[in-house]
């Protein structure tokens, strides 16, 4: 990997839209699609157990038996919603690897549906199963900790408590930085790479880690200045 400048990685996306404005929109389109027809299809199958749910949510005192219950029954809606978003992200992330790594193959928005979208589906899964096996080592470790402080000492169970959470957080974050460059590396590979992803990333946690947080940071405002002129639009 060359020379990483979190600045220039954090500004990216953006230069990429100063470029090729049109793709702000066409990525838009689909985006908008993705949200709308997960949001049908919640209230179109599950409706009623989504209002239980609210309805739950604001009692003085919750029942966990009920709430378990309610997710229970929009469980048909989630895990249609699911491939909804692993397919309509799929061709987003390809576009995002394809308008940079393959420019002149151009689409409406850098966009189309074969085999790069599919193995960005499969990748997205993967990364999402490590992750959650991460997190689950992760947690159960902490409760460890958690629990044979609180046997030593109360005070002690607390300190260690909250080390061991910040300590399972920060192993998640740290796997989820690593694994990041996934969808960018299976593009140029043409096959679900997770080992080169992890080498790419390799000795670069902190810049990607700062890139990432200053893209997130200027994302909230461009958001934020959006929502502002609209409201001032509308007023």
């Amino acid at each position: 990997m060359s020379e990483f400048s979190a600045t220039d990685a954090g500004l990216a996306g953006f230069r990429i839209l100063r470029e090729k404005p049109m793709v702000m929109p066409a990525w838009a389109i689909v985006s908008l699609a993705i949200s709308i027809l997960s949001v049908v299809v919640m209230v179109l199958l599950a409706g009623p157990a989504l209002m239980e749910v609210q309805e739950i949510a604001k009692a003085t005192t919750p029942d966990p038996e009920a709430m378990v219950a309610a997710y229970g029954r929009m469980a048909p809606a989630l895990l249609l919603i699911l491939p909804i978003a692993i397919i309509g992200y799929s061709v987003l992330y390809a576009a995002a690897s394809r308008i940079v790594l393959r420019p002149a193959d151009r689409g409406f928005g850098w966009m189309k549906f074969g085999a790069d979208e599919v193995r960005q589906g499969l990748a997205m899964v993967l990364v999402f199963l490590i992750l959650t096996g991460v997190y689950l080592v992760a947690a159960l470790a902490a409760g460890v900790f958690i629990a044979l402080g609180a046997m030593v000492n109360p005070a002690l169970g607390v300190l260690v408590g909250l080390l061991a959470v910040l300590g399972a957080l920060g192993i998640v974050v740290y796997v989820a930085v690593r694994l990041s460059l996934v969808s960018p590396a299976t593009f140029a590979t043409g096959r679900v790479d997770i080992r080169a992803a992890w080498q790419l990333t390799k000795g670069r946690f902190g810049p990607l880690f700062g890139a990432y947080l200053l893209a997130s940071v200027l994302g909230i405002i461009v958001s934020v200045v959006g929502v502002g002129v609209f409201f001032l639009i509308g007023i």
